[in-house]
């Protein structure tokens, strides 16, 4: 019994001093791609380290960010409460899994979501990525389930 527990103990921190992702989970049982499907609201925004969740939450009014485990996403708000917006694309990961990238399917729309993002945490409930926008603006975006 003591070997069975010390084998799972070793395991247990091997796994933990690996985190993939800066700011975690230091350990789950859960496929990257399972904590990611599921729909996204936000929770806070950072702009250059600048907290801009309420600029963010005016603007893109019911947030809505849903993502697939084939892949697939759609993205909808309301701007400023008043013009609706949805758009639909595809996503994969990258540079280990610790990257997204996101393609929209409509080549007519303009791009809301960039392309690129790094993800800094990534669980069932929360969802924390970084970009740096077309303007060289850091964002950082706290999104939950």
């Amino acid at each position: 019994m003591k070997k069975l527990l010390f084998i799972f103990l070793s395991i247990l921190i091997t796994f933990t001093a690996c985190k993939k992702y800066q700011d975690g989970p230091s350990f789950t049982l859960y496929p990257k791609k399972y904590r990611l499907a599921r729909g996204w609201v936000i929770d806070k925004v950072f702009e250059n380290g600048v907290d801009k969740t309420t600029e963010y939450k005016n603007l893109y009014c019911n947030f809505s960010w849903y993502i697939d485990k084939l892949q697939n996403y759609i993205l909808s708000y309301t701007a400023y409460n008043t013009l609706p917006y949805s758009e639909m694309g595809t996503w994969k990961f990258s540079n280990n899994k610790t990257h997204l990238l996101f393609s929209n399917n409509d080549v007519n729309a303009l791009p809301t979501i960039s392309n690129d993002w790094t993800i800094y945490r990534l669980t069932v409930k929360e969802f924390w990525i970084e970009t740096t926008n077309s303007l060289g603006v850091n964002v950082e975006m706290h999104l939950t389930h």
